[in-house]
C-alpha cells in the first residue's frame, strides 16, 4: 500500500520504478546464498531496506499527510484544494502526479529544497481558508509525528 499514489491510486508505475533497487539486492543476496554464514533474515532485512530507503520513507510521510488532509476536507475544501493544485505550473503538478524519480517533470520534486518550493508555491495558490487549514495541519502533523514531513 505504501507505493500507491495518493492522488491517482495507481501503483504499477511506482512498483516498476522502485523494483530496480530491490531486484539488484535480491541478486546480491542470492549470490551470497552459498556462503557458509548466510543469514536469510538479514538478507530479507537488506532487501526491505532497499524498498524503504530514507527518501522513500520521506515520500510516504508526505503522501500520508496529503491523504489525511484530503480525507478531512468538506466539498468546499476539496474544491479549493484541487483548484489551487491545478493553478500550479503544469510541470509542477504533473511532476507531483508522476511521483517518482526519472519520470517527466520530477525535477520539481527531486530534492528537499524543490519539495519545499513546491509546497510554499502550492500554499500561495490555495484559497485562504484551505491554506490556513493546511498550514495548521502541517504544524499538527509535525508536533504529533516529528520532522518526517519537512525533512
Amino acid at each position: 500500500a505504501g507505493v500507491v499514489h495518493p492522488a491517482t491510486g495507481f501503483q504499477l508505475c511506482r512498483c516498476l520504478a522502485s523494483n530496480v533497487q530491490v531486484a539488484d539486492q535480491v541478486l546480491v543476496e542470492l549470490a551470497a546464498d552459498g556462503a557458509t554464514s548466510f543469514d536469510p533474515d538479514a538478507a530479507a532485512a537488506r532487501i526491505l531496506d532497499r524498498t524503504w530507503t530514507p527518501d522513500a520513507v520521506r515520500q510516504r510521510n508526505f503522501s500520508v499527510f496529503g491523504g489525511d488532509f484530503l480525507m478531512k476536507q468538506d466539498v468546499d475544501g476539496l474544491k479549493g484544494f484541487f483548484s489551487g493544485f491545478f493553478k500550479l505550473e503544469q510541470g509542477m503538478w504533473a511532476g507531483f502526479l508522476a511521483g517518482w524519480d526519472g519520470l517527466p517533470n520530477n525535477e520539481f520534486h527531486e530534492s528537499w529544497w524543490r519539495r519545499i518550493v513546491f509546497g510554499v508555491t502550492f500554499l500561495t495558490k490555495l484559497p485562504l481558508s484551505v491554506g490556513a487549514d493546511m498550514t495548521a495541519s502541517i504544524i499538527k502533523f509535525t508536533l504529533d509525528e516529528g520532522l518526517g514531513l519537512i525533512q
